[in-house]
């Protein structure tokens, strides 16, 4: 009975490792009165196969999208993406002119200290759930 209790123990702790997970995420913070803010994370994806980001969400805004940075004309423009590709055994970093999420219709204003909750759907059907810390980016 104790080796099938250690056995199960060990099968779960390599299924929980064996998912991804998201590292690192924060908002900076907005300028008063806007309705939108940007967030920026890494997923570490630890399986043997590639996943993709299918969406997002959270609690605090009315929506939010995959976007990345391209530039076109000479300018940087920012573009919705449908999907992010999370390749197997590797980081996928959100960051500053590239890949972010974009929250739109913020449902309050956003201060340093403050919590993000975040739902990200990946193509296997499962979901990653994370806090986005806010932070004054201007000190």
């Amino acid at each position: 009975m104790r080796r099938s209790f250690l056995l199960t123990l060990l099968f779960a702790s390599v299924a929980y490792a064996a998912s991804p997970d998201v590292r690192d995420a924060y908002v900076p913070q907005p300028p008063p009165g806007q309705t939108m803010a940007v967030m920026f994370l890494t997923i570490h994806n630890p399986l043997a196969q590639t996943v993709s980001l299918m969406s997002a969400s959270s609690e605090l805004a009315a929506r939010v999208e995959l976007h990345t940075h391209v530039h076109t004309h000479g300018q940087m423009k920012m573009q919705a993406l449908t999907k992010v590709e999370l390749p197997a055994g590797r980081d996928t970093t959100f960051k500053p002119g590239g890949l972010h999420l974009m929250l739109f219709g913020l449902k309050r204003a956003l201060q340093a200290g403050d919590s993000v909750p975040v739902s990200l759907a990946l193509s296997d059907g499962s979901q990653l759930r994370a806090i986005a810390a806010v932070r004054d980016l201007r000190q």
